[in-house]
């Protein structure tokens, strides 16, 4: 798909690590239930982003959870992590560098609660986009609470 970021050494070397298959949290030990881990690819992307980039990420991330924690509990951390990782791939190094924090903040909020993503309750994983991280069978119950339009 095109993209700013990131660069196509990182998404070779994602694609040839692969992913781990690992028990899911809070299963029995007797129980087949497993999920696709991508934290080497998370690891190797958070490795790209640079310092503008993490300061934005941050403040965001500091931002939901002073304000929007009651508003919206669904909304976790690894939803913020995904939308910011595709809300990467739509800039630029030189937007990184012409644009202050307050508004590569404000854009990413926008992006993350104004944006497509929020009003249809669909966010899409970053590396399997079919996947909705808002889907019954990820938040189940919560999936309830995603705001539809």
């Amino acid at each position: 798909r095109p993209r700013s970021w990131p660069g196509q050494e990182v998404v070779d070397r994602i694609l040839r690590v692969g992913c781990d298959v690992v028990p899911k949290a809070g299963s029995d030990q007797d129980s087949l239930d497993w999920r696709l881990s991508f934290s080497q690819a998370e690891r190797a992307l958070s490795g790209q982003v640079g310092e503008k980039a993490r300061m934005t990420y941050l403040a965001v991330k500091i931002f939901l959870k002073m304000n929007m924690k009651n508003i919206c509990p669904f909304l976790k951390t690894y939803h913020l992590k995904t939308i910011f990782f595709h809300h990467m791939e739509s800039k630029t190094e030189a937007y990184w560098q012409d644009t202050d924090l307050e508004n590569t903040s404000k854009e990413l909020l926008d992006a993350m609660l104004m944006s497509r993503t929020m009003r249809i309750g669909h966010c899409p994983h970053y590396l399997i986009p079919s996947i909705n991280l808002w889907g019954e069978q990820i938040l189940g119950e919560d999936a309830k609470k995603v705001p539809r339009q």
